[in-house]
């Protein structure tokens, strides 16, 4: 009784294996990584567990343009086709890969494995070139498991994949090492003004010591000179005070004060 509930698992977990390729959808990673989608490559997510029934055959990775999909044949998909004909084809093989290479589960502890299409910029071998993406464009992608006689099964057709197109250097804004007409102009001016307040700020310094230092004169003269001036003909009446102090004689003024100028 074991041994027979043992068979119908595994028969059932073989059919269920066979009948996950048919569904399994090929997808762009969505683990945050830098550079998963450019003008010439893009980056998928490992399938899990899904070939290892097909331990010794190859897993290709079937690069095409949306628009020729529906065109390509049972034929076309079982014979690997070289990058180099992408130009007649508008669709090639890559990364071919024995069934049992594929993991059955991520055992490393970190994230699932990704596959780079488009990442081998030198070729060595143009069969197995894994090269830029040939031309921009909306692609989808799909695996194929091939034997000596044509393809076994195969994935779905990934959704659209749409590589980025690339910014054109003349066309990126280097400001501020390249100015507008209006810019120049625009700054210019500022400049000017700036040179001309400045030129204002160090004339009304200079004037201000200046007239700072003239009064400064002006006052020192004022001090020095008397501030009454008396004319030596002139005669007064000392104090009583004084004269007592003195044991003199009253003076009586004789000639009487001519002048007293006060300046």
């Amino acid at each position: 009784m074991d041994l027979l509930g043992r068979l119908l698992l595994l028969i059932a977990t073989l059919a269920i294996t066979v009948a996950d390729i048919p569904y399994y959808v090929p997808r762009i990673t969505t683990k945050p990584i830098l550079g998963k989608l450019t003008s010439s490559s893009f980056v998928l997510d490992q399938p899990q567990c899904i070939f290892h029934q097909y331990k010794t055959s190859q897993v290709w990775l079937v690069v095409a343009l949306n628009r020729v999909i529906p065109q390509l044949s049972y034929m076309e998909l079982s014979n690997p086709a070289n990058i180099s004909s992408f130009e007649t084809n508008r669709y090639y093989h890559t990364l071919p890969v024995i069934g049992g290479d594929y993991p059955c589960a991520d055992v490393s502890g970190k994230l699932k494995a990704m596959i780079y299409v488009g990442s081998d910029v030198n070729c060595s071998n143009p069969l197995f070139c894994n090269g830029p993406v040939p031309s921009l464009g909306t692609y989808r992608v799909r695996f194929v498991v091939l034997n000596g006689t044509g393809m076994e099964t195969g994935t779905r057709w990934s959704e659209v994949i749409t590589l980025r197109k690339g910014i054109d250097p003349s066309t990126i804004n280097t400001w501020p090492t390249k100015y507008s007409f209006s810019m120049i102009v625009i700054t210019t001016l500022l400049a000017s003004l700036l040179l001309v307040l400045l030129v204002c700020l160090i004339v009304a310094l200079a004037l201000g010591s200046k007239d700072v230092w003239w009064f400064k004169n002006i006052d020192l003269k004022e001090k020095k000179e008397p501030a009454v001036s008396v004319n030596k003909d002139s005669f007064y009446r000392t104090h009583p005070m004084y004269s007592a102090h003195n044991r003199k004689p009253y003076l009586t003024m004789t000639k009487e004060v001519e002048d007293y100028t006060i300046t």
